[in-house]
C-alpha cells in the first residue's frame, strides 16, 4: 500500500542535505551538490510521509524569470510506496505554484 504524504515548502534539514547529497553522488550522470550548496537553495518542497513525517522526496529549483523555473533536482527516495506519482505529482505541482 503506498504511503500518504504532506508537501512542504521549506529549506533542507542538515542530515536530510547529507543524506540527498550521499545519494546524489551514488546516481549515475548527476552532478553532486554538497550538503551547504543543498541548505543555500531558497526554492524546495519536501514530501514527507505523513505517518512519521520521514522524508520521501526532495524537489529543489531554481526560480528564473515569472513562469519560468529551472529543475535542480528532483529526487525521491527508495522506500516502499515513494517511487510512485504519489510522490512525484505533488512535487511538481507544488513547485509550480
Amino acid at each position: 500500500m503506498a504511503s500518504e504524504f504532506r508537501i512542504a515548502a521549506r529549506g533542507l534539514g542538515a542530515d536530510e542535505a547529507a543524506r540527498l547529497s550521499q545519494a546524489l553522488r551514488e546516481t549515475p550522470n548527476i552532478l553532486g551538490y554538497r550538503p551547504e550548496e543543498l541548505q543555500k537553495l531558497p526554492d524546495c518542497l519536501v514530501a514527507e510521509t505523513v505517518a512519521g513525517g520521514e522524508t520521501a522526496g526532495i524537489f529543489l529549483a531554481k526560480r528564473l524569470a515569472p513562469g519560468w523555473t529551472d529543475m535542480a533536482v528532483l529526487y525521491v527516495f527508495t522506500a516502499p510506496g515513494n517511487r510512485s506519482a504519489a510522490v512525484f505529482s505533488p512535487l511538481m505541482t507544488g513547485m509550480a505554484i
